[in-house]
């Protein structure tokens, strides 16, 4: 009986494990977009992909708190125009 409590428990702490992965990926997931606008102008190098950091390190890591929500909106927005033009052209 031991045995099988001690296995339920570790794979209890397994799933509490990732439980706690996950929530700190979602907290943190400013953070994650950030790099990704990084990585995009990293990877592109074009003049559409400029804005990307320019927004990141101009307003939103001066920001005291997380951007507020116009600030992803039109990020996201801008985001689907970049798509839109390169796959058109």
């Amino acid at each position: 009986m031991k045995r099988v409590q001690s296995y339920l428990a570790t794979r209890a702490d397994f799933w509490e494990l990732i439980a706690a992965i996950f929530e700190a990926v979602i907290s943190n997931a400013k953070f994650l977009a950030f790099f990704f606008m990084v990585l995009s102008m990293c990877l592109e190098g074009s003049l559409l992909c400029l804005p990307y950091p320019l927004v990141i390190f101009g307003y939103a890591l001066l920001e005291e708190q997380k951007p507020k929500r116009w600030f992803w909106d039109y990020v996201i927005i801008y985001a689907i125009f970049l798509i839109l033009i390169k796959f058109t052209v």
